[in-house]
């Protein structure tokens, strides 16, 4: 440079790396991949060992997990206890990631940057060392929140607060239900008939899984059904899955989908019973058996009427001194969530005391222990059934049939379809579980039975790890549920490792189970026959499959 001092030109000469210097940035990106290489590159062997080794430790945390397989992985990541531990290990490595490479830049004699440009550089490489990382971690608290949203991991709002925000929004104080002090039975008190002694079942109430641990040895699929069944005490677990037919231009909620799904743990087979939303006179639990006298004295009234002009006769009026209630909800069976969904007096610790009341009910109903709820609405289905890139069923007839859509601003739901095996995406899935055209109730429910089969023999461990973020979003947005987050890694495995061979259907409905036809035109639940139903396809189940254990419904 004219003017420049020796010792000036000396300088400027001796911060730009010559032919046989390191470069700075060269440096700096090798250990952005793989920290230690650019102190390696550098000269710098001991330092380069030092970063070697600590980052060492991530392929062989990788290779253990791999070695474990996919249900093992899908066992931890619905665990909030190790996803937090996920999270640490994810941020101590991109910390790690980004000082290798400062280091690297520093050691191979790079210099502070000057001007626009290099500073882009390293931010723009800063921005590439963290961006999985970032990844990771958003999918890692998107399962947490999930997990301590959804599934029961923490205590309610205080009782106080949430009768304040019912009666805020306008909730009757009578709607909130009969003090919990009432309650003298348990919420899944068998009512067995004698069929049932031929069937191992637990007589003790579901009660919160305790602190899960993770097993060392290479996982069995098989192993789940067995270590619920030993750390619980359980022959069976059973779950109520019902979809609610909340969305556009309804004004409430009712559970047009009720299945009871139960998995006999020792023979590791499943059974899902459907039940028609239209049956009347379910027995109710104790706490909640005289909720409906008002309503039980209108439609018993209705009743008399409806009789005495089939009979040509006057109605004879009711005393309701000497009424006697049924101790049952007089109305559909589908109605029940939307007339209990308040009762947070009854049930206090319950998330969603509708369906508690449900889950209650129907234990009484199909005789068996009832653990735990899971309530999805239409739009929650739609994304779950996306989420899994879709469900393959075998249409019987063709079907062409269109619905009021699942969410505001979408157009109706439309399905046609030709007979034959199709791969539904949710919307067209949702027509396929709501078509009642040219059919009946228990043909509708045949296909729910069917779809829930099918969604099930989709739900593998693979697809659950892959798709987590999307299954993830739609359980948190539409889903209610009771199942403890403790219990979560068995019961994941449990639903993962059953084949579609492994799980039964039944339907519960008219005629088989009906008493008669009430002023509605509703069918009136016959209880012995229900219960004997299901004491019939339980052994079956017990048995590993037989008479009353078969697929053929679903094509």
């Amino acid at each position: 440079m004219i003017g420049a001092s020796p010792s000036r030109r000396l300088v400027q000469r001796s911060e730009r790396p010559g032919r046989g210097d390191p470069s700075p940035w060269f440096a700096a990106v090798l250990s952005a991949v793989l920290p230690g290489a650019g102190q390696w590159y550098a000269g710098r062997r001991g330092r380069a060992v030092g970063f070697l080794v600590l980052i060492g430790l991530a392929p062989i945390g990788a290779a253990f997990v791999a070695g474990r397989g996919a249900d093992w992985l899908l066992e931890v990541v619905v665990q909030p206890k190790w996803l937090w531990v996920l999270f640490g290990a994810n941020l101590a490595v991109v910390v790690l990631r980004l000082l290798a490479a400062l280091d690297a830049y520093v050691v191979a004699g790079g210099a502070l940057p000057r001007g626009v440009g290099p500073w882009v550089a390293g931010l723009l490489l800063a921005g590439v060392i963290a961006a999985p990382h970032v990844v990771v971690a958003d999918y890692t608290l998107e399962a947490i929140d999930v997990l301590e949203t959804v599934f029961v991991a923490g205590e309610l709002a205080p009782l106080s607060e949430r009768i304040d925000e019912l009666l805020e929004a306008g909730v009757d104080p009578d709607d909130l239900g009969p003090p919990a002090s009432t309650t003298t039975a348990p919420a899944t008190t068998s009512t067995t008939s004698a069929a049932s002694t031929s069937v191992p079942s637990s007589t003790t109430e579901a009660t919160g899984p305790p602190e899960t641990t993770t097993t060392t040895t290479e996982p069995d699929p098989a192993a789940a059904f067995a270590d619920f069944a030993d750390r619980f005490g359980l022959d069976r677990v059973t779950v109520v899955l019902a979809g609610g037919d909340a969305g556009p231009g309804r004004w409430s909620l009712r559970t047009d989908v009720m299945i009871v799904a139960t998995v006999d743990l020792r023979a590791r087979t499943a059974v899902l019973f459907g039940l028609s939303r239209d049956l009347a006179e379910a027995p109710l639990p104790d706490e909640i058996d005289q909720s409906f006298l008002d309503m039980e004295l209108d439609y018993a009234w209705r009743q008399e009427q409806y009789d005495a002009e089939q009979e040509g006769r006057e109605p004879v009026p009711i005393d309701p001194e000497t009424f006697e209630s049924c101790r049952c909800f007089p109305d559909r069976l589908n109605a029940i969530w939307t007339y209990t969904n308040t009762f947070v007096r009854t049930y206090p610790d319950s998330p969603d005391p509708g369906m508690e009341a449900l889950r209650r009910t129907l234990g009484i109903l199909l005789g068996i222990r009832v653990d735990y709820y899971v309530l999805v609405d239409f739009a929650g289905f739609v994304d779950l059934v996306d989420a899994v890139g879709g469900v393959e069923v075998t249409l019987r007839e063709p079907i062409d049939v269109a619905f009021s859509p699942a969410k505001e601003g979408e157009d109706p739901v439309a399905i046609d379809l030709p007979a034959g095996t199709h791969l539904l995406d949710g919307r067209t899935a949702l027509a396929y579980v709501r078509d009642r055209t040219d059919s009946n109730d228990g043909a509708r429910m045949t296909r729910q039975r069917c779809m829930l089969r099918a969604l099930a023999g989709a739900a593998d461990a693979g697809t659950l790890l892959t798709r987590f973020p999307d299954i993830a979003a739609a359980v948190r947005a539409a889903a209610t549920t009771s199942i403890p987050v403790d219990a979560l890694p068995e019961l994941i495995r449990i639903a993962a490792s059953l084949e579609a061979g492994d799980i039964a259907t039944q339907a519960i409905g008219y005629p088989q189970h009906s008493d008669g036809i009430n002023w509605k035109g509703l069918p009136l639940v016959d209880v012995g026959e229900v219960q004997a139903t299901v004491q019939r396809a339980l052994a079956a189940a017990a048995a590993g499959g037989g008479e009353g254990f078969s697929a053929d419904e679903c094509g």
